[in-house]
């Protein structure tokens, strides 16, 4: 069984929509970092 930060390294989180704000990827990244998750996608614009 897997615990929690294990599960959650196995996770992306996701944020691409075109027009998302400068706080909405700083909270995605504070998101991840909270939760450890493997990566954070974004927009290539960010």
């Amino acid at each position: 069984m897997m615990n929690k930060s294990t599960l959650a390294s196995y996770i992306d989180h996701t944020l691409l929509k075109p027009e998302a704000s400068r706080s909405a990827i700083v909270t995605l990244c504070e998101e991840a970092k909270t939760h450890e998750f493997k990566t954070v996608c974004v927009h290539p614009y960010w």
